[in-house]
């Protein structure tokens, strides 16, 4: 079920992006993805562990991936073991330096694939936990 999900929200997205203008592609998805994000807790000077949560409103509002990340300049190598975690979902390093790692959620996609092969997720899934840390350092 994981991969028929994967598929389908890949398939949208390659649809979506095949032509160079990215911004009437954004609108044409817009509303139909988002992101969700909340602190857990403070690990370090600007290292959080923060809950990251990935919807689709394709027909009705649907969980797609729920997973933790390590966000911050300050995480360094600092890796979460969930050894006790049900997922299928891989560990790893987004772009900027977070860090993704399962909870104990199982869910229809993960996160890591999700973010690395969708740049409008990734975007939004930036200005979430942006949001989101920024609310606890104030």
């Amino acid at each position: 079920m994981k991969k028929i999900y994967l598929l389908i929200i890949t398939t949208l997205f390659s649809f979506s992006f095949n032509n160079d203008n990215l911004k009437e592609n954004l609108e044409k998805l817009d509303g139909k993805f988002y992101t969700e994000s909340d602190f857990i807790r403070k690990i370090s000077d600007d290292c959080y562990l923060v809950n990251v949560r990935v919807y689709t409103t394709l027909g009705q509002k649907k969980l797609v991936a729920n997973e933790d990340v390590l966000v911050g300049t300050g995480c360094g190598n600092q890796r979460l073991i969930n050894s006790n975690s049900p997922s299928d979902c891989r560990k790893g390093y987004l772009p900027n330096g977070d860090y993704v790692t399962p909870n104990q959620t199982k869910n229809p996609s993960c996160l890591l694939d999700l973010l690395e092969q969708n740049k409008y997720l990734y975007e939004l899934y930036l200005a979430s936990t942006k949001e989101t840390t920024s609310n606890v350092k104030k």
